[in-house]
């Protein structure tokens, strides 16, 4: 090829990367979500070894903070332009590795197409860690392709112990890379036997086979102690697998999305048009284009047959990953699966020189485009949507702040500056928040803002956040893309009734009480059953008031035993705090509410708090309220 036309190679190849960063990087996508984010946060505060997975999960390992450190820490880049070029570094050097099975540069434009600009229903390739782990397989596979090929012992076992280190690290990024990797031996041994039949085993080197089998030690070693010092999925845990029938379920999901993008039904319409166009362009280079074979260095048929097979393989095992089910099978998943057929079909067209329908390859080329186009042109038409980076800097100008919201907008708010906004899912959110130690922060910052979107209509006057009351101290305002407004902590002090817990007795009319009614229980009762139990609450190291309203009509009594017992409790009722009998002696104004208060002080945060009565029947007893109150010291 001429000289020039090597250049023109690279300019087009650098527009593709350029242009994919411009939409897909976490510093200019304008749809980058807390998901994204957690890179971004992870970065400004890695810590080992409690950060091998990503916060609050035990999978998906932090590659990207990882190699961010560097540019964070030594170059002074703030971390989501650290991320952004971290991330974008190694999608480069997966596309080499994976252009390094090809022969011809028309080829590996198409692949940098394929790579860089995925159309819109797998644009998840780029954003998740889908192309992470496909990077460094990529490298790995580059590996042990000169591991089989070199015959000098010292450097094949070196490029073993390459290969399975990169996919050691491939597996930490994604369990999922564990398809691909153990499929490569097995697909290997076939090819194997199928090019050297009764040969095959004279290929077979002991010393290689050791260092796969040190390799995978080692590796097992370091996935299990990663995973120990990691937050359990259990729900990815317990039930990997799919029964039947949500296998059923998954395999209708994929069909009817792919049915409502040829049918011109999905959100993008441009997309649709790709779909036609490579349903329709790639059977026509099959049937119709004559083609002779070309030498095939450095790639072999043995990874055109491979990629057809890991993308069946990642297909199978995705309908049957219960994960997949839980997460709505998206398609984001399915994007290696496309990745993967695809680079089948360009390794074959790459063994082929095309002596008609020369136009097949500009086709294909132009049809890719249009597939990757469908993943960013909604950016710019009807309406330019700024970057998620770009709009949630304005947080900066209201200084140290502490964010509760919604999860989809809790993370995602402090991504322009983690040293200085510190932001966490709300407590009806619990299970997404993902690191503790920032609710922690969040609170101790000197102001406080709530966002109310997907979360609530409006801003209330007082809210309760994780044991603490937050007081509506400012006006709402738009901001950062989002409706928020100031709170400011305050003291806790929760009154519990009859309504926020449950009890057994009677609710009755009393214009004694606070609320006008209080429950009254007497001879007629279980005593296996509390009296009052709930509201199952969540509390905060601290010191706190509990305050008991409670009548008793006991002027009868002439001893002192206990008519009944005041239990808090916390998991549940798994962990006792307190126990206090109630006696007669405790009503000091006969016939009227008097005030029971006891004290507890847990030192750590605890959740599922009971704040229980146990009654014994010994008089007719009225209750009316508690008063959970904090007391600073």
């Amino acid at each position: 090829m001429h000289w020039k036309n090597k250049y023109l190679y690279g300019l087009i190849l650098s527009s593709i990367v350029v242009l994919s960063y411009l939409n897909y990087s976490e510093q200019c996508y304008p749809l980058l979500t807390s998901d994204g984010a957690l890179n971004i946060l992870m970065t400004y505060d890695y810590q080992l070894p409690q950060d091998l997975y990503c916060w609050g999960q035990d999978r998906g390992g932090t590659i990207i903070p990882l190699l961010a450190q560097p540019l964070y820490k030594v170059l002074g880049l703030s971390p989501i332009i650290a991320v952004s070029i971290a991330h974008y570094l190694l999608l480069i050097l997966g596309f080499f590795a994976l252009a390094y099975f090809f022969k011809q540069r028309s080829s590996k434009l198409l692949l940098a197409l394929l790579w860089f600009l995925p159309p819109w229903h797998y644009v998840g390739f780029v954003l998740y860690p889908f192309s992470t782990q496909y990077s460094i397989i990529a490298i790995g596979m580059v590996f042990a392709h000169k591991a089989y090929t070199t015959p000098q012992f010292i450097q094949k076992n070196l490029h073993t112990s390459m290969a399975c280190c990169f996919f050691l690290l491939a597996v930490w990024a994604s369990d999922m890379s564990i398809v691909t990797i153990a499929l490569l031996p097995i697909v290997g041994a076939a090819y194997i036997w199928w090019q050297h039949k009764g040969a095959a085993f004279k290929r077979i080197k002991i010393a290689p086979i050791l260092v796969i089998l040190a390799w995978t030690a080692a590796g097992t070693w370091f996935l299990y102690h990663a995973k120990l010092n990691a937050t359990k999925t259990v729900l990815y845990n317990e039930s990997p697998i799919n029964d039947i029938a949500t296998i059923i379920a998954s395999i209708k999901i994929v069909l009817r999305s792919i049915i409502d993008v040829l049918l011109f039904r999905a959100p993008d319409v441009v997309e649709s048009i790709y779909a036609w166009m490579v349903l329709i362009g790639i059977p026509a280079i099959f049937l119709f284009a004559r083609k002779k074979p070309t030498t095939a260095q450095p790639t072999s048929l043995f990874w055109q047959y491979f990629f057809l097979i890991n993308a069946m393989a990642l297909m199978g095992a995705l309908i049957c990953s219960h994960w997949v089910y839980l997460n709505g099978v998206g398609k984001r998943y399915f994007s290696t699966v496309y990745i993967s057929a695809a680079l089948a079909f360009l390794l074959y067209l790459d063994r082929k020189v095309l002596t008609q329908m020369r136009w097949s390859r500009p086709l294909l080329g132009l049809s890719l485009f249009v597939g990757g186009l469908s993943g960013f042109h909604q950016f710019y038409y009807p309406q330019f949507k700024p970057s998620t980076y770009s709009v949630v800097s304005e947080f900066k100008s209201l200084g140290k702040i502490g964010v509760f919201a919604h999860y989809w907008n809790a993370y995602i708010s402090a991504v322009a500056d983690p040293e200085n906004i510190k932001a966490t899912p709300h407590d009806g959110d619990l299970g997404k928040v993902r690191k503790p130690e920032l609710l922690k922060e969040a609170l101790a910052q000197p102001r406080i803002f709530v966002v109310r979107d997907m979360w609530m209509e409006s801003f209330p006057p007082s809210i309760m956040q994780f044991g603490h009351r937050l007081e509506k101290v400012g006006d709402e305002q738009f901001l950062g893309g989002a409706y928020i407004c100031e709170y400011k902590l305050t003291n806790m002090k929760a009154l519990v009734t009859h309504e926020d817990g449950y009890y057994q007795g009677t609710l009755i009319a009393d214009s004694a009480s606070t609320t006008g009614s209080a429950v009254l229980i007497k001879e007629d009762f279980n005593p296996d059953q509390h009296f009052l139990w709930g509201p199952f609450l969540k509390l905060n190291p601290g010191t706190y008031k509990v305050r008991y309203r409670l009548k008793l009509n006991g002027q009868h009594l002439t001893n002192n035993y206990p008519v009944a017992t005041i239990e808090i409790s916390a998991g549940h009722g798994k962990e006792m705090l307190l126990k206090r009998d109630i006696l007669p002696s405790d009503f000091i104004q006969p016939n009227d509410y008097n005030t029971i208060e006891v004290t507890i002080a847990p030192e750590q945060a605890i959740e599922g708090v009971e704040l229980r009565i146990l009654y014994y029947g010994s008089a007719p007893m009225y209750f009316d309220n508690i008063v959970l109150e904090e007391v600073k010291e």
